[in-house]
């Protein structure tokens, strides 16, 4: 971080934990070099938060250590507005721009821990006023807070403000035991204006309790959400919150992380959820997901998706699924969504499901292989199930149904069912039904209407 050739001259700060007497804080300003030493970690990040605000930020470097974070600088905006235990930014000057970059010595080095528990809130223990990103830092929420309570700790949130153009970045960090989000960029309709990007990489969430959504991000520009790693594999405790979520998401690029769930939980995973605005745009590809599922869309929402593309991930246990409104008009919301070129593997249910779309989605060379008794029961169970579907193309598509025999009592009725299709085409695809006495390799549940193509190729 400081060598011989003077680096040290890249940051405006350099923090490091005293043997003694705490921690020593070097500003560094226009050449001249100031030492102080504090006893509280909060305080010294909160002084150089409060500086560099008036600056326009700086770069802040973090030697290892544990540095302990407690409520002795709290801000309190108000009521049901959620607390922060440090405010990077200044939240009563927020509208001049300000980049604050936190970097430490290594990841597993530096560990910033929370040791304070809301008493009646919700709290964010990094808030972000302004741009802010994070390098090789470990954030260690140790499970403080309840999310059923009321008073669950958000670890890294994108805060309120009037400069539209900030940007919320971790980069090699770890998040563990958060019990409200992890990594949180909220929408407009919570701040406004919200972060213009958002960027999560190569990071580490981790929990051991029950939290929200562990990388919620919802800018209203561009986001990047890619080689992250999410755990919450722990028995017995629900995590409740997906590990990627969205909404009014634009421009998202999701891609090589993998997501770890416990395998009754797989329910949550990576989920777009659009309750209202725009949510187009989206590339989710080169995932690996044990226990979850892949889906854009939910039951009642009012916004629109549109762009979406899911390609060549891989998901054991879980599904992948454009979901459709099952109330309002479903006529506009969710069109241009494209699911190729990915492997299910014992799905649930079903393994890929599309309904209530609005036009031109496309369902094309994907790998279902089902061994018979990952499969809940159900008439509406299948490897593909496509419902209420407008120039919905089905095709090249390779299913193996019924890897051991005899069939489990809970095996999905179809390889492919579909219906209420409009304008539609289904062809092409090949199923290998192993089974000892074969389910149906197509189910045509009618309801159709316009020019359909059903034309079974296997």
């Amino acid at each position: 971080m400081v060598d011989s050739t003077g680096a040290k001259s890249l940051y405006a700060y350099i923090v490091e934990p005293d043997s003694t007497s705490g921690y020593n804080c070097r500003k560094i300003r226009q050449g001249t070099e100031t030492l102080t030493n504090y006893s509280n970690a909060t305080t010294i990040f909160q002084d150089i938060s409060d500086f560099l605000s008036t600056v326009g930020g700086g770069r802040v470097g973090i030697r290892n250590g544990l540095y302990l974070i407690d409520g002795s600088e709290i801000y309190i905006p108000g009521e049901g507005v959620q607390n922060a235990l440090l405010q990077w930014g200044n939240p009563a000057a927020a509208t001049n721009p300000v980049d604050i970059i936190l970097e430490g010595e290594t990841r597993e080095g530096v560990i910033i821990r929370n040791t304070y528990t809301p008493p009646s809130l919700e709290t964010d223990f990094f808030g972000a006023f302004c741009s802010l990103e994070l390098r090789n830092i470990t954030l260690d929420n140790d499970a403080l807070g309840s999310l059923s309570g009321g008073t669950a700790v958000n670890i890294l949130r994108a805060r309120e403000g009037t400069d539209g153009k900030r940007i919320l970045r971790a980069n090699n960090c770890e998040f563990i035991d958060h019990t409200g989000y992890g990594f949180r960029v909220p929408s407009n309709r919570v701040i406004t204006p919200s972060f213009l990007g958002s960027e999560a990489t190569n990071s580490i969430f981790r929990r051991t309790c029950t939290g929200d959504d562990m990388c919620s991000c919802h800018p209203d520009g561009w986001g990047k959400t890619i080689g992250n790693y999410f755990d919450t594999r722990v028995a017995g405790v629900s995590s409740d919150g997906q590990c990627i979520t969205g909404g009014t998401s634009i421009n998202m690029q999701i891609s090589h992380n993998v997501i770890e769930r416990s395998p009754e939980d797989i329910r949550n995973g990576i989920s777009l959820e659009p309750f209202s605005g725009n949510c187009k745009n989206v590339l989710i590809h080169d995932n690996i997901v044990n226990y979850g599922i892949v889906k854009v869309g939910q039951d009642t929402w009012a916004g629109t998706a549109k762009n979406i593309l899911i390609c060549d991930n891989i998901v054991t246990g879980g599904q992948i699924r454009l979901k459709g409104p099952t109330s309002g008009d479903y006529s506009t919301e969710l069109m241009h969504g494209v699911i190729k070129g990915n492997t299910l593997i014992d799905s649930p249910q079903y393994g890929i499901r599309v309904n209530n779309t609005a036009g031109i989605c496309e369902v094309r060379n994907n790998l279902v292989i089902n061994s018979n008794g990952e499969l809940d029961g159900g008439t509406n169970n299948s490897c593909i199930h496509l419902d209420h579907c407008l120039n919905m193309i089905c095709e090249n598509n390779t299913i193996y149904m019924g890897l051991t025999n005899p069939p489990d009592v809970k095996f999905s009725p179809a390889g492919i069912k579909y219906t209420f299709m409009v304008s539609s085409k289904i062809q092409g695809n090949r199923i290998f039904n192993l089974t000892t006495t074969p389910n149906p390799n197509y189910v045509n549940g009618g309801g159709h209407s316009g020019t359909n193509i059903f034309s079974h190729n296997t």
